[in-house]
């Protein structure tokens, strides 16, 4: 089963542009495109606010013809894709939050978790994708618990509230109760222990349950927070919207806005006194958590390589594969077995592992199938 990975990102594709797509998120629309391709591929769509890509399962022969399909002329500049044990490790990295913006942040696999769920419901995959995606979850898992990647619990709204407190503020609003809005409202005491924080939601109920559990000051609806818009200092906007909510006359001057939302939040307006901040302007901060990071990432790395690799062997049982497997098993035992009597001699060992793998071809030679020598000599490029 060929595996394709690709789509949009934030590393190489404006914010502008990737909001764009976040919209083609929909049941209807990709069931409309993909319906003519259901017979012969798979596909499980990740939207996030850093990426809109696809894991595409069967034979797909040009992914950026057929990407640039669906997303445009437009976009084809700014698409990525890779097949087969590539694409598979590009998946289990963005699965482990090593491809994210904020690398060890822990909201992507429930993302991803989400998005597969998601694709089932839709009927854009079946069973047959069950197995990759959760070997996926289970090298998320591993990646978790055998390194330190995720202890510090790292995410976009601490790295936002990091930036936001180089200046104080008196009063601060969090515009809504989503999962980002809850995070906010979970860490901002620790960044900003003396403010009064105002929390807003279209729901107010569960603004109220929020708001209780982290002891903000208040909680109030979206209409009364747009009311009181200009009296906020620092604005954290996390609202899931297809269109924007805040424009230049809500705002007021000195005013800092953290636009966190994917369609943004904010107008996209040009005002001196006003200061707008979104998610591709935190990446610089971001890259600083990467360099402080950087032995669990190498050892998240060789995690996510090695079980990808393990997972592609089973899956393609080619002679090939099978061979690479078999090779690396007789070269594992010799040196085990070498190790045990306390051989260290490079040149004992080499002797035992060659005729440990010589000894199969060598055998059926000896059994009348001279045919293999051809064989073996272009295999090996050896001498006539």
């Amino acid at each position: 089963m060929l595996i394709t990975y690709g789509g949009l990102n934030y590393k190489n594709c404006p914010l502008p542009l990737r909001e764009k797509f976040a919209s083609l998120m929909d049941k209807e629309v990709l069931t409309k495109w993909l319906q003519p391709y259901r017979k012969d591929l798979q596909f499980i769509p990740l939207s996030t606010c850093n990426r809109f890509e696809f894991c595409i399962l069967g034979p797909l022969k040009d992914p950026l013809s057929f990407l640039t399909q669906f997303l445009g002329e437009n976009a084809r500049s700014y698409l990525h894709f890779s097949q087969g044990l590539e694409a598979l490790e590009n998946l289990f990295s963005v699965s482990c939050s090593l491809d994210s913006l904020v690398v060890g942040e822990s909201q992507i696999l429930g993302q991803v978790k989400q998005s597969f769920q998601l694709a089932k419901e839709w009927g854009l995959c079946d069973s047959s994708s069950e197995s990759l995606f959760q070997h996926c979850f289970y090298v998320a898992k591993k990646v978790k618990n055998q390194t330190s990647l995720h202890q510090k619990n790292t995410s976009l709204a601490k790295i936002a509230l990091e930036v936001a407190r180089e200046r104080h503020s008196q009063s601060i609003l969090i515009l809504g109760a989503g999962y980002m809005g809850s995070l906010m409202a979970k860490y901002i005491e620790e960044y900003f222990p003396h403010s009064s924080v105002t929390l807003a939601n279209r729901t107010l109920d569960k603004a109220l349950v929020i708001k209780d559990k982290y002891h903000l000051s208040q909680a109030v609806s979206l209409e009364t927070a747009l009311e009181n818009f200009s009296s906020y200092s620092l604005v954290f906007c996390t609202l899931q919207l297809n269109t924007p909510l805040i424009f230049e006359k809500h705002t007021c001057e000195n005013q800092r806005i953290f636009d966190l939302g994917m369609p943004r939040n904010v107008d996209d307006f040009k005002n001196p006194e006003v200061t707008l901040i979104n998610i591709d302007d935190l990446k610089t901060i971001a890259a600083h958590h990467i360099d402080s990071r950087s032995d669990a990432i190498t050892q998240a790395s060789q995690i996510i390589k090695d079980e990808a690799l393990n997972w592609y062997t089973k899956q393609n049982k080619s002679p090939i594969a099978e061979f690479h497997s078999w090779v690396k098993e007789v070269t594992y035992q010799e040196l085990t077995k070498a190790q045990s009597k306390g051989t260290q001699n490079p040149e004992v060992i080499a002797q035992a592992i060659a005729k440990k793998i010589s000894s199969i071809p060598i055998s059926k030679v000896r059994n009348g199938q001279n045919d293999l020598l051809e064989s073996l000599r272009i295999i090996f490029n050896l001498e006539p």
